[in-house]
């Protein structure tokens, strides 16, 4: 075998080898992200699945009340009605030995501020985020929300976290407008999910929506957004998002009504 045979030999040898470990990396890559998108899938079902069993009064009362407890973080205290995300924990990092620790949490902060080792998504910066549970639930109260707003975790005067409700892939830092862009969900024609009225209108039945915060007893339709947002083991940030809406439907018998949300 001449010197250039045992070359080209290597060669193909080494292009083996790196094709296999290559299949092997991403076939491993892709059964962690499979992984973690079954556990994200299953507690955002859950989560719907335990809203919609309480009282539609109760629903987005604080998660930390020790009787009549909800599925919100409580006020915020600067506007009234307006509300935290609720938070549940789901231990994504965790190994499934011994007991589960808030060192297995993965979920992240979002900010309009670089941080060494943070990763661009529009104009904010997603980072790993210690001791952060990875499931919110966001109580869409406002009939003309402004994206900044809903969902935002730290200080009330800077919306640097917030949820996208249009689906244009940004997060507004101004009301979602009354006469929206083209963009819809469903068929074509199809009404945006956003602006919308949520309340029964009291002296205009045609009155456009109204941009203010909400309680349950002004409701008639609740969006609520279950998300949950982590910092996977591959190496980036990732979201999976639902939007789905109650219903406070009431029963035909007067002394005891049917209250519960749906």
């Amino acid at each position: 075998m001449t010197l250039f045979e045992v070359v080209m030999a290597g060669a193909v040898l080494a292009i083996a080898i790196m094709g296999t470990l290559s299949a092997w990396i991403n076939s491993q890559r892709l059964q962690i992200l499979q992984r973690e998108e079954s556990i994200a899938q299953a507690a955002i079902s859950k989560a719907i699945n335990d809203i919609r069993s309480l009282p539609f009064t109760q629903v987005d009362n604080d998660q930390t009340l020790a009787t009549l407890a909800g599925f919100s973080g409580g006020l915020y205290g600067d506007v009234a009605n307006r509300l935290k995300p609720g938070r549940v924990k789901l231990y994504m990092g965790w190994d499934g030995k011994g007991p589960k620790s808030d060192g297995a949490l993965r979920g992240v902060k979002v900010s309009l501020t670089h941080t060494a080792g943070s990763e661009k998504i529009g104009i904010r910066y997603w980072s790993p985020a210690e001791n952060t549970p990875e499931l919110r639930i966001i109580f869409i109260n406002n009939e003309v929300p402004t994206e900044a707003r809903m969902g935002e975790d730290g200080d009330p005067t800077n919306a640097s976290d917030g949820v996208d409700l249009n689906g244009d892939g940004a997060i507004s830092e101004t009301p979602l407008p009354l006469n929206p862009p083209p963009f819809e969900f469903g068929p074509v024609d199809a009404k945006p999910l956003f602006p919308r009225l949520l309340a029964v209108p009291i002296t205009n039945p045609q009155r456009d929506p109204i941009d203010t915060y909400l309680n349950t007893a002004d409701l008639t339709v609740y969006p609520v957004v279950v998300q949950v947002r982590w910092w996977s083991a591959t190496g980036n940030a990732r979201e999976i998002s639902v939007i789905t809406f109650l219903t406070n439907r009431a029963g035909s018998q007067a002394a005891a009504p049917d209250t519960t949300a749906y």
